[in-house]
């Protein structure tokens, strides 16, 4: 949910998570991602929250993958978390989202995991006033929807770092890091009993 939060993303975008797409910093810990959003074919960057960049370290400790191509998030088969299967021409047939279903099990109220993503670009939106939509399309790794942006608007990646910040400010995430720590621990013992 904080990879949701922080970048704004789907299951489909934290399915396809590598560790090529982490950029640690000289202490080890994970700073910014930087990957390209598969349904818009666009690059996206986005700095970490300080909880995100502490709760990821936590679980690539556990998992402790070296392969810069491998998946962050697997299920416990080491599959990825969002798979289909294919009929003999190829074509999809039935859709698996592990991570939509855990949140479908573990919600009280009719939001789906993908409001993660809209929160993020709402809370972005009000702080800035809706004067800077570039930024939200930035944030969502969307296309450039007019000439200029595409052509002559060079934004500073400073102002998004800047506005992600402030958003993992208003969610007050901090507070969370008790619970977190012990979430990422169980799930871990559970995917995992001989881990130490």
């Amino acid at each position: 949910m904080l990879l949701a939060l922080n970048c704004a993303w789907t299951s489909v975008d934290l399915n396809e998570l590598q560790l090529k797409h982490i950029e640690f910093d000289s202490n080890g810990s994970p700073i910014r991602i930087t990957k390209i959003r598969q349904k818009t074919n666009t690059q996206g960057t986005w700095i970490l929250f300080p909880t995100t960049s502490w709760a990821l370290q936590l679980y690539l400790e556990h998992i402790n993958i070296k392969d810069p191509n491998a998946l962050v998030f697997t299920n416990r088969r080491g599959k990825p978390l969002l798979h289909y299967t294919t009929d003999e021409h190829g074509n999809p047939l039935t859709r698996y989202d592990s991570i939509g279903m855990y949140f479908l099990t573990k919600r009280t109220n009719q939001l789906s995991f993908k409001h993660f993503r809209k929160t993020s670009a709402s809370i972005l939106a009000q702080n800035t006033q809706g004067q800077y939509p570039i930024l939200e399309q930035l944030l969502l790794a969307h296309r450039p929807s007019t000439i200029s942006h595409i052509n002559y608007v060079q934004l500073d990646p400073t102002l998004l770092d800047a506005e992600i910040l402030k958003i993992a400010e208003s969610l007050e995430l901090d507070s969370f890091r008790t619970h977190i720590k012990s979430n990422i621990e169980s799930r871990w013992s559970y995917i995992y009993p001989e881990a130490p």
